[in-house]
């Protein structure tokens, strides 16, 4: 994800993203991940007033096409919206938010949406060095 994308997610969600945030997923699923983040927050703030273990994200990929979050110390609420947004990562173009489907694209499977299902060029968090040449 970009880098300005993942800055705003720590902002949103200071609690949750208090380790930083590993976000190695394409900048469609941004507005997915923002979503759910407040929504952890607001859990976080809670767990922290009720003096419980708080909530911290460890990462978020993509895997078989559709969205993979992963935290710690989560309550049965957080692992339930967490989910929800798993199944609508699988409805969702990871390039650019769309409506889209399961595809096939080159070796692996992604979540694309029409104008995107066989752009199968990685983006620079999924799989590239940056010290890899472009052709």
């Amino acid at each position: 994800m970009d880098a300005k994308l993942t800055d705003i997610l720590e902002m949103e969600a200071p609690w949750l993203y208090r380790c930083g945030v590993e976000a190695l997923v394409d900048d469609g699923w941004f507005w997915l991940l923002l979503g759910l983040s407040r929504k952890l927050e607001a859990i976080c703030i809670r767990q922290e007033a009720e003096a419980r273990p708080v909530m911290v994200a460890v990462e978020a990929v993509e895997h078989f096409g559709s969205l993979q979050f992963f935290v710690q110390d989560a309550p049965a609420e957080a692992i339930a919206l967490i989910r929800i947004t798993q199944d609508l990562s699988a409805m969702t173009c990871d390039r650019c938010g769309e409506p889209g489907r399961l595809r096939q694209v080159g070796l692996r499977l992604r979540t694309r949406c029409i104008l995107h299902a066989w752009d199968a060029t990685c983006s620079p968090t999924m799989g590239q060095d940056e010290d890899d040449e472009e052709v």
